[in-house]
């Protein structure tokens, strides 16, 4: 890594505003990367990352050890939004799925799910994965956006299909700090970390309300607003805050009520195809 100086910058990977060097962290055990902090959004980004082939080689996935609670947690609120504003017969695709396990679990939901991943196997998703969000009304982004090398450009590729629906769950801050857990240096896949004023910024962008809820931020169509925000109060509708805290019990309630019903039915689907 080349010295650094106090007026060291780089225009911001969202907003292209100047986004001044702010502190450095050693990745992987062996690339000392410059971290830059947003003077207009507020996000926090790497220097740009030429360390990702690395990062993403399959044995860095041994890191995600909360991969099976967050997907079912992450499961579970996607079937409770959907229920409760009327998009259970809609289409939903988990960007940067991973194992595909999040999309199993909706599927044995009954929940019409896909899973996209450019650097994973969805060995739990086989016969269920797409290579482009077209069609999708929810776009699902479970610790994936913090992934993205070029946030602008992801979201204006993602933004570009008009989903009803964009769920998003990454850590939200606006001050940072070197010791800060979600940097995580171990595996050096996160590169972008997102302010509140960033969130603003992605919204106003794409015409979207972003509407924080239950850990997620949840993008939401203007068509679609009514039915997830009280707009003359400008809160969250009650019945659906009440909904948050009981999503995982009744999500697993489900599964075990239901049980191989759907996984039969896409076993059947999957043996069908030639």
């Amino acid at each position: 890594m080349s010295a650094v100086s106090a007026t060291d910058s780089i225009s911001c990977r969202l907003c292209s505003a100047v986004s001044a060097y702010t502190f450095s962290k050693r990745l992987l055990d062996r690339h000392d990367v410059r971290y830059f902090l947003c003077g207009a959004c507020g996000a926090l980004e790497t220097e740009p990352p030429t360390w990702l082939a690395e990062a993403y080689q399959p044995e860095n996935e041994r890191f995600d050890t909360g991969q099976v609670i967050r997907s079912l947690q992450n499961a579970a609120f996607l079937k409770m939004l959907m229920e409760t504003i009327g998009l259970t017969a809609s289409t939903a695709i988990d960007f940067g799925c991973g194992s595909g396990l999040l999309v199993r679990l909706l599927r044995d939901q009954g929940i019409d799910a896909y899973g996209l991943d450019a650097y994973a196997v969805p060995r739990l998703a086989t016969g269920f994965v797409r290579t482009t969000l077209a069609g999708a009304d929810v776009i699902n982004l479970c610790e994936v956006a913090e992934h993205f090398d070029d946030p602008a450009r992801e979201f204006n590729a993602l933004f570009a299909h008009d989903p009803r629906l964009v769920v998003m769950q990454t850590a939200i801050q606006n001050t940072f700090s070197p010791d800060w857990p979600y940097l995580a240096p171990e595996h050096g896949q996160h590169v972008f970390f997102y302010s509140t004023g960033a969130i603003q910024v992605l919204a106003q962008r794409h015409g979207r309300i972003a509407v924080p809820l239950g850990g997620f931020v949840v993008f939401v169509h203007p068509g679609l607003a009514g039915r997830v925000v009280d707009l003359a109060q400008g809160r969250v509708h009650p019945e659906l805050e009440a909904r948050v805290g009981q999503a995982l019990p009744r999500f697993l309630e489900g599964l075990l009520a239901t049980g191989y019903r759907y996984a039969i039915e896409d076993n059947q689907r999957i043996a069908a195809v030639p």
